[in-house]
């Protein structure tokens, strides 16, 4: 059942309630004036606007409200940065008091009670985390290492499973064993579907009361995802105190998983907390680069001309009696290109998950935002703002040769990582895998589709990320030599 249609049979089962619903907010002070939206019904407010595509929703809402717009979820006040100004003013102004993760239901069950990453308020122990992944997880000489298991999956084609052959990489630097793709399938599959139930709006976070009745089951299918993911990282935690790793040479550098196991100087249950950021890392990371990939290869099948042009840079750069290496990126502008219009065009977390206004009230574009509000960038209404970007819905890698745009949360036009103080510590790791991605699979192979390329399914489905409704299937044939590959 989907949201709209659970919060009309909620309307119509609590109409009688309704008329003693009445507001009882009293008159704000002048100049405390908020943001308009939509307007709101009794209980639900606009929960029933979202639809099976949000993102999609709230950008239409934003057309007609403004680029700052209030609307009601439940109980809870809400408010939707549509727009890169609006976006600048507050993560420059209020970045500190708009870092903050909200208490959701699911954050306990996966975030261990909204510690970890992903959930977490901003503490210090956040700064911390962050900076062991930087360190020890995206350092240049781990990143090294994983370059040619990157290359290995994307030239197989055999691998059709692109949850578990984007994570092959991903939980080699994590755990240090490639043979963990293969024997712990089940893990990342409960990861991807941690992924799909943690991007689902779910009523009893904004209707708290109706919280004991699970009305749409998300609350039992959290439980039983805890504990499968629970009972692998514990193995994992036991079985390398029984068998701890040797610290190894600068080319085989110590597991991310070790070096947390290792840090003498913390306490058990602070290990546990930090094991759990291997969870939240892979929240964060299965999944995401392989459907840019997808998303890029159909956008080149339907426009075979960006295609040739991709093709004939990687022949020009790296010709054909090798493959492409990361080494090689630097000079693929139009294949950057490439991979940063698909972040923009299909953006694969459209709604970045909302911050917690903290410490009172804050103005924003002269509105004022109460504390306690969410607030929620939408990535795509940005992305799609006809203001700065020239035919938004069209496919055009060119613009992004005709200005050098920053997509690592600088430019607040262009956030596919999202900004401020929580951006994404991946991101240039993600942006890099899209990229070697779409010029191996370019230069490596000649595609072909069963279908007309201009009648390709491109219906996507929301979640923590958009994925292709109908995943892509297209002919690879080898196009190099055999001693190439």
């Amino acid at each position: 059942m989907d949201l709209a249609t659970l919060c009309a049979l909620m309307l119509v089962a609590l109409m009688p309630l309704l008329y003693f619903a009445g507001s009882r907010r009293g008159r704000r002070r002048d100049g405390d004036r908020l943001p308009p939206g939509p307007f709101n019904l009794p209980v639900i407010g606009s929960l029933h606007r979202l639809g099976s595509l949000p993102h999609i929703s709230l950008q239409k809402l934003s057309r007609k409200h403004g680029d700052v717009m209030h609307p009601k979820l439940g109980r809870v006040s809400a408010v939707i940065i549509s727009s890169a100004r609006a976006a600048s003013e507050i993560f420059k102004l209020h970045s500190l008091q708009c870092s903050s993760k909200p208490s959701l239901i699911c954050s306990k069950y996966f975030g261990n009670d909204s510690s970890g990453i992903i959930f977490s308020s901003y503490t210090p122990q956040v700064k911390l985390y962050r900076k062991l992944i930087n360190t020890h997880l995206l350092s240049p000489a781990r990143l090294r290492i994983c370059d040619g298991i990157r290359r290995a999956a994307s030239l197989d084609p055999s691998a059709t499973s692109r949850e578990i052959r984007c994570s092959c990489a991903k939980t080699y630097r994590l755990f240090g064993e490639r043979s963990f793709c293969g024997s712990s399938q089940e893990f990342v599959r409960a990861i991807v579907e941690t992924i799909r139930l943690v991007g689902i709006f779910n009523v009893s976070d904004y209707i708290p009361w109706l919280r004991w009745l699970d009305v749409q089951g998300l609350e039992k299918q959290y439980k039983q995802l805890t504990d499968k993911l629970n009972r692998h990282l514990f193995s994992i935690l036991r079985d390398r105190r029984e068998n701890p790793r040797v610290v190894t040479t600068d080319e085989e550098p110590m597991a991310f998983i070790d070096v947390l196991i290792s840090m003498d100087e913390l306490s058990d249950t602070t290990k546990i907390t930090l094991l759990l950021i291997t969870q939240d890392i892979l929240l964060g990371a299965v999944d995401s680069s392989a459907l840019s990939v997808e998303w890029a290869m159909a956008e080149l099948l339907r426009h075979p001309a960006e295609l040739s042009r991709a093709r004939r840079e990687i022949d020009d750069v790296v010709g054909s009696q090798r493959l492409v290496e990361d080494s090689d990126l630097p000079k693929l502008r139009y294949v950057e290109a490439i991979a940063k219009e698909t972040l923009r065009l299909h953006q694969v977390t459209p709604l970045i998950n909302p911050k917690l206004v903290e410490g009172g009230p804050i103005k924003l574009g002269g509105f004022t935002i109460p504390a306690g509000a969410l607030v929620y960038l939408s990535s795509y209404a940005i992305g799609m703002d006809e203001k700065f970007w020239k035919e938004p819905l069209e496919f055009r890698p060119q613009r992004f040769i005709e200005q050098d745009i920053d997509v690592f949360g600088q430019n607040f036009h262009f956030v596919p990582f999202g900004t401020g103080r929580r951006v994404c510590p991946g991101a240039k790791l993600g942006l890099d895998t899209v990229r070697i991605g779409v010029a191996t699979l370019v230069q490596g192979f000649d595609w072909e589709l069963d279908q007309d390329p201009a009648k390709l399914d491109m219906a996507e489905t929301f979640g923590l990320v958009c994925q292709k409704t109908q995943p892509l299937v297209a002919i690879p044939r080898p196009r190099l030599d055999s001693h190439v590959y």
